[in-house]
């Protein structure tokens, strides 16, 4: 599969699959045709989700290259991060709510 298989296949640009090669997250392979096999490019949409929750490269490798237990830390770690952010933006939603509610 070549980089643009991967764009049409995983809907991600082509400067993502890049980046990631450029990273380390995909490992370049030699030749003019850079021919990758399937597995690595499975891993895009799982790269792809774990950037959206907020790893950066260096927690990807780690995830990448971790245990099962050393992964489960990591998203437990960006779970509770994540959740405390929504716990915020519920505070600011509320004292939204009461100034609208004291403006009738």
């Amino acid at each position: 599969m070549t980089i643009k298989d991967a764009v049409k296949r995983f809907d991600v640009s082509d400067e993502v699959i890049e980046r990631y090669i450029s990273e380390g997250l995909i490992r370049e392979k030699p030749g003019k045709t850079k021919e990758y096999e399937d597995a690595d490019f499975l891993r895009i949409g799982l790269f792809a989700f774990l950037e959206e929750a907020g790893f950066n490269s260096d927690d990807i490798k780690k995830y990448r290259d971790g245990s099962c237990e050393t992964r489960k830390r990591l998203l437990r770690e960006k779970r509770r991060n994540t959740l405390d952010e929504v716990h915020g933006k519920q505070k600011l939603i509320d004292k939204i709510d009461y100034l609208i509610n004291e403006n009738k």
